[in-house]
């Protein structure tokens, strides 16, 4: 097994440090949804699990979504990361990537 260290001086920074500490001077939100919805059908019903969810979290932030079971947390964190699609609404991420 080989490892690899990767030695830094104080003085560098990695590009996911600048890009945060630039994200920072701009108070840009790293993540924002607008008018979030989620629904899933079948052939006889529709349930409805997100209905209009707006948040931004900013740079540095450390945020908890909370809730009981079944409330659509996961499914929140799914089209947060770009892994389902919403029924409407919008989510951008590092100001970047839109679905």
């Amino acid at each position: 097994m080989k490892f690899c260290k990767v030695w830094r001086s104080a003085k560098q920074s990695s590009p996911e440090k600048l890009y945060l500490k630039k994200m920072k001077s701009q108070r840009t939100p790293i993540i924002k949804t607008v008018e979030l919805t989620k629904e899933f059908r079948t052939d006889d019903f529709v349930t409805s699990v997100l209905h209009g969810v707006n948040c931004e979290i900013m740079p540095g932030e450390f945020v908890a979504i909370m809730g009981p079971s079944g409330s659509g947390k996961s499914t929140l964190m799914h089209i947060l990361g770009f892994l389902e699609t919403a029924t409407s609404g919008r989510t951008v991420a590092f100001s970047v990537y839109e679905k």
